[in-house]
């Protein structure tokens, strides 16, 4: 799943010069760092999804969570908009990260367990979500998350194994 990272940092990357995001920004970032709160919400969420309703419970539940805090799409709701980037994020890290293990067994890539966790549709939801807590300094993306997504991720998997 390490080489997925820089896989995601290009795709921010692209999504931000293909809208013309200023890549480097001076401005200042709406939001900081994600908290050990939110974290732990987005992992029990994430695998309470699952166990509920599989993968395709997970894909219904984070469009629930953008849904539910997007309304017009104002900046208003920037933590909770960032929390369900990350919920996302994570999603997308462990759909990866199984089908990476698949092809490292000798199979053949599956593809995306749904369409909405394709690389199109993922890069889609960047373009329209990102600039809620990130404004115009898109750059912060990454920084504001650190390692949370791969750990939400590898938490999930290890759930998955129990």
């Amino acid at each position: 799943m390490s080489r997925l990272k820089p896989f995601i940092r290009l795709t921010i990357l692209a999504v931000a010069v293909s809208v013309g995001w200023p890549v480097i920004s001076f401005g200042q970032t709406i939001l900081n760092q994600v908290s050990p709160v939110t974290v732990a919400h987005v992992q029990a969420r994430f695998i309470g999804a699952f166990k509920q309703g599989g993968m395709s419970g997970v894909v219904t539940d984070v469009q629930a969570c953008y849904d539910a805090t997007t309304d017009a799409k104002t900046t208003q709701n920037e933590d909770a908009v960032a929390a369900c980037l990350l919920y996302d994020y994570a999603v997308v890290l462990s759909d990866t990260g199984w089908r990476q293990a698949a092809v490292a067994r000798g199979l053949s890539d599956p593809g995306p367990t749904s369409p909405y966790l394709s690389e199109q549709a993922w890069t889609a939801r960047l373009a329209i979500y990102v600039p809620v807590p990130f404004g115009d300094d898109t750059a912060a993306f990454g920084p504001y998350f650190g390692n949370a997504p791969q750990q939400i991720s590898d938490a999930f998997a290890a759930s998955m194994a129990n």
